[in-house]
């Protein structure tokens, strides 16, 4: 997986992804892979959005 090989090459990395507000095939395979849902954050192109962290 890309997470796993970004932790290998850097231990430090914060490894996040941005979903749209709603639950879709894209939350479910974050969750599914260790990631939970950070909070609401206003991204430059697509407004607001879910952020997630990947949990080691």
């Amino acid at each position: 997986m890309l997470t796993e090989l970004s932790i290998k090459a850097d231990p430090k990395v914060q490894v996040t992804a941005r979903t749209l507000m709603e639950e879709n095939a894209s939350t479910k395979v974050l969750k599914k892979n260790n990631y939970e849902f950070v909070s609401v954050v206003t991204d430059p192109e697509d407004g607001e959005v879910w952020e997630w962290k990947f949990n080691n």
